[in-house]
């Protein structure tokens, strides 16, 4: 079962990353028990870090260019899927994210522009990119 939820383009500028979180928050209120504030939480972070990358990094601060954010409940409203895509030309995501299973893992040892994918990645249950790297898929499971 899906459910779509959201399906939009955003301006790719840094003054509508606040603005989108807030406007993909508000379509999931009516499907997702935010009585969790932690889930709340983990998903408005996620938002807010794949859309900056996809702002700042993928469109390069391009206004011309624009985000695509897609969200849907599937799996009988037990996953919320998140997709944020940029009109950049993609990047290398096999390398930032292969320092994230090692022991040693330490944020000093990542570039500036590693540290939000690792930050998505542990509030998710599961990250996926496109070949070219420029649109990012995250799964979060809703229910327990």
């Amino acid at each position: 079962m899906t459910s779509s939820i959201i399906d939009c383009k955003i301006p790719g500028t840094i003054e509508c990353v606040g603005k989108a979180v807030d406007q993909v928050l508000d379509g999931l209120y009516d499907i997702i028990d935010f009585s969790d504030e932690t889930l709340l939480f983990d998903i408005k972070v996620i938002l807010n870090e794949l859309l900056l990358n996809a702002v700042l990094h993928g469109n390069k601060g391009d206004r011309a260019k624009k985000v695509t954010v897609r969200a849907s409940v599937e799996d009988g409203g037990s996953y919320l899927y998140l997709s944020v895509e940029d009109e950049g030309e993609g990047f290398n995501y096999r390398e930032i994210l292969s320092n994230a299973g090692k022991e040693c893992f330490c944020f000093d040892c990542l570039k500036e522009t590693g540290r939000g994918l690792i930050i998505v990645k542990s509030l998710s249950d599961k990250l996926m990119f496109n070949d070219k790297g420029n649109q990012v898929v995250v799964m979060k499971k809703l229910s327990d």
